[in-house]
């Protein structure tokens, strides 16, 4: 049925490219996503088309292919320009390639849609409790990639990194909650246009401080160590491989 109905096999590549996301294949996924693009342009739902050339953005983004990934979200604006999401996506490629005066109007904008939708569908006094925060953080990040300078943040195990979640493992909460009560601080400092930054004394939760790090969209690129402990090293490496010894101290490759 799928090859015969244009709509059906275009939400079906659609659906393929999320799958291949999900599970990392993204070369496949843009494949996927490109082929349904081609499909979606013929139909007259052009809601179809922004959706999937909003995914086909952030695929090309996760590919580091900013540029590519800046037309595709300019295609999904084009197709929906009064999808928030649309707008999102063209700032996530500019701000990629550190456009961050363009990358500020499509937050914006895409705030103000959201808030739009929102107060549309549940009322205007839903609008604060709904709202996308996310947006207006990331406005205020562009403002800091434009005004440059000194980026730094301290970070504080029990209350920035080390959190312990639902579904935690029991040797996982033992030590994120020795990590509260050790107090070891642990130091972000990189420059906010570049948005590189350097992890100091990194201990304890290596995913959280990465993921804290991308949070405020930053590119974590190495590590100093000013002394070592267990916490600073060991485990396995992302490949799954053991991670290195304790370095001389200095700037080491980050995880």
């Amino acid at each position: 049925m799928s090859d015969s109905d244009p709509l059906a096999r275009c939400l079906e590549l659609k659906d393929s490219g999320n799958a291949a996301l999900k599970v990392g294949d993204t070369a496949e996924a843009i494949r996927m996503y490109e082929e349904a693009a081609s499909l979606a342009e013929a139909h007259p739902d052009k809601s179809v088309l922004a959706a999937v050339c909003s995914n086909l953005s952030a695929a090309l983004l996760r590919a580091e292919r900013a540029e590519e990934a800046l037309v595709a979200a300019g295609r999904s604006v084009g197709a929906r320009v009064d999808w928030s999401k649309a707008h999102f996506r063209r700032g996530e490629a500019a701000f990629a390639l550190r456009q961050y005066k363009e990358a500020r109007e499509s937050y914006r904008h895409a705030a103000e849609l959201d808030a739009k939708e929102i107060k549309e569908a549940h009322g205007a006094s839903a609008v604060p409790q709904r709202a996308d925060k996310s947006l207006s953080a990331a406005v205020a990040v562009c403002d800091e990639a434009m005004k440059g300078g000194l980026w730094f943040r301290q970070l504080l195990p029990g209350r920035d990194v080390a959190l312990v979640r639902a579904g935690a493992s029991q040797p996982q909460k033992n030590l994120f909650l020795a990590a509260a009560s050790m107090k070891n601080f642990v130091y972000l400092v990189g420059d906010a246009a570049t948005r590189e930054c350097y992890v100091v004394d990194g201990c304890w939760d290596v995913e959280g401080i990465v993921a804290l790090a991308r949070r405020h969209k930053m590119r974590l690129v190495g590590a100093v160590g000013t002394h070592y402990h267990f916490d600073h090293v060991g485990g396995k490496d992302r490949h799954g491989g053991p991670a290195p010894s304790p370095a001389p101290r200095g700037v080491m490759p980050a995880p």
